[in-house]
């Protein structure tokens, strides 16, 4: 067998001159995770204060976000063809690390000319504009509150017809409101307050049915959680512990509705400046319910995983030599409690 790859060439550089970054090739650039988090190959300028010191900051970049795969129309036996993907996103904010505002906004678009109209039917073209904003805020010494919030305007397919309306025409010349565009929100925010010894942080999460962006590698969406979290240390022993709750099917369209239950704690305690041992605990709960059809009972999708670990560490140092030796046992159970199926996969591991 004989076979042939053309050659790769990639140019990626990112000098950086008083604060100023400027990035070219195919880089990377710090947006919010609704927003934008894969690379560009393009053009692209940042500005950060030195120092790690809070005030203006900046970025905006230009790019290629997918290269065309074009594929004959003669062919049958072809996978499905792929648009040259182009976007660009600005970024703006203020602030230090306790109190800050940053604004995003991204735009992408499918190009149809970059493959053979044969396939403009068979794969829609598509477009996107997403607004972030995503801020800090120091309510107290103790108390701050976290928040990252976008919308994303989503067309599934550019040759949809206009929607003519008044509000819809308000719009034109930044984006064309489709019969194929979609309006969805994501978001989450985090309440932390920290009164020594003991710490806690309330987050909430949220994702609307559908909600996309042509920024985000992959996003799940249709669901929303809330979780707790404590941290505390007693004498030389730290202690920590979490339970979050998720359940999908906002949009009440499917089948069944699926909730997961997940719960955790730690604990770390140091013997002498020798020995430590940290121990540790991991659950997870997952349950189906009624939907749009009823659940049965007996194919209900229904298990539960528990996972214990201990870890002993004992240390020791010489002017010249160090020495480390860890100890590492794990126990875990993964039980299928399914009326139909119970106990028939379920999982025990010990690894030491």
């Amino acid at each position: 067998n004989v076979s042939f790859s053309y050659p790769q060439f990639s140019f990626n550089i990112s000098p950086t001159y008083k604060g100023w970054t400027l990035h070219l090739g195919k880089r990377s650039m710090q947006f919010s995770n609704y927003v934008f988090n894969i690379p560009f190959n393009g053009v692209g300028l940042e500005y950060q204060r030195q120092g790690g010191k809070g005030g203006l900051r900046a970025g905006v970049f230009y790019g290629i976000l997918k290269n065309a795969i074009n594929y004959s129309p003669e062919d049958v036996s072809v996978a499905t063809p792929a648009y040259r993907r182009t976007g660009w996103g600005v970024k703006l904010g203020y602030g230090t690390s306790k109190n800050y505002l940053d604004l995003y906004l991204f735009r992408a678009q499918d190009h149809q000319s970059s493959i053979d109209e044969y396939w403009w039917d068979r794969s829609t073209a598509q477009e996107n504009i997403v607004v972030g904003v995503k801020g800090r805020w120091q309510i107290a010494r103790p108390l701050a509150l976290t928040a990252n919030v976008a919308t994303s305007i989503f067309s599934t397919d550019m040759n949809a017809q206009k929607v003519e309306s008044e509000e819809a025409q308000k719009w034109e010349g930044i984006y064309d409101v489709r019969y194929s565009s979609l309006m969805r929100w994501a978001g989450d925010v985090n309440l932390t307050a920290n009164f020594k010894p003991i710490s806690f942080a309330l987050t909430y999460k949220m994702v609307q049915p559908d909600y996309m962006s042509l920024g985000v590698s992959y996003m799940s969406n249709n669901y929303h959680s809330i979780g707790v979290a404590v941290n505390t240390r007693i004498w030389k022993l730290s202690l920590g512990g979490n339970f979050s709750a998720q359940s999908d099917n906002l949009s009440k369209e499917q089948l069944y509705t699926t909730k997961g239950f997940v719960y955790s704690a730690n604990v770390s305690l140091p013997i002498n400046q020798k020995l430590n041992i940290t121990a540790g605990y991991n659950g997870y709960l997952q349950r189906q319910y009624d939907g749009v059809a009823v659940v049965n009972d007996t194919t209900r999708i229904n298990r539960r995983m528990n996972s214990f670990t201990l870890t002993p560490n004992f240390n020791t140092a010489t002017e010249t030599l160090a020495h480390s030796v860890s100890l590492s046992g794990n126990f875990s159970e993964n039980k299928d409690l399914s009326l139909i199926s119970e106990g028939k996969s379920d999982v025990m591991t010990l690894a030491v």
